[in-house]
């Protein structure tokens, strides 16, 4: 039975659509006698409901903002004699 065994992938900012992780030498085989290869993770970048990337840039499309006043007291103010 193969080995399994879980991955951490740093996707760096910027990355595009497309664009490969690779993770050299870690592509095992029970085979002493053969070098490992490597895994390769490729990007797939889907729609997002809220963000959208223009060039390098991830944009809030919407912005929901709730405004409810908030009652406040000034008092009294006094001057410095």
């Amino acid at each position: 039975m193969p080995e399994k065994k879980v991955f951490e992938v740093h996707i760096e900012q910027g990355h595009k659509h497309g664009a490969k992780v690779v993770l050299r030498g870690e592509a095992g085989c029970s085979d002493p006698n053969v070098q490992p290869g490597d895994v390769v993770f490729v990007l797939e970048q889907r729609p997002h409901k809220q963000f959208k990337r223009v060039g390098n840039d991830l944009v809030l499309e919407k912005v929901r903002l709730a405004w409810r006043p908030v009652p406040f007291s000034l008092g009294q103010m006094h001057a410095p004699c």
